[in-house]
């Protein structure tokens, strides 16, 4: 096996490559859109609101040009099947981590110098 050589590997939803010898994965087409997984029963939707959201979030290749970096509150109420307030609650949560920046009357963002901050943990 040579360094670099990427080979095609499952990555839940979605097809994505990753490197023989790291393991590191090389973004597909796929990441330029939340890949949303259903909410499990065992928590309160909140938690579950905010893992689901985080872990879409960490998935997402945000430097795409069709990279979705607003989030819309009652669009992703409608896709994890929740009401509005568990959604706030867990979005407010990721705001005060510094994933996503709340703007009254403006939207919901993701932040990408969060990805800079040294705030994920490398592979």
């Amino acid at each position: 096996m040579l360094p670099g050589v990427w080979y095609a590997k499952n990555h839940g939803a979605h097809l994505g490559y990753a490197c023989l010898i790291t393991g590191e994965r090389f973004p597909s087409m796929a990441d330029t859109q939340l890949q949303i997984e259903p909410i499990g029963e065992a928590q309160s939707l909140k938690v579950r609101a905010y893992e689901a959201l985080k872990a879409a979030i960490m998935q997402l290749n945000i430097y795409a040009p069709d990279a979705e970096l607003k989030l819309d509150e009652r669009a992703l109420s409608a896709r994890f099947g929740v009401s509005r307030t568990p959604l706030r609650e867990a979005l407010a949560q990721l705001d005060q981590e510094g994933l996503v920046r709340i703007v009254a009357r403006r939207g919901i963002f993701i932040v990408p110098s969060y990805f800079f901050s040294g705030a994920v943990p490398r592979l």
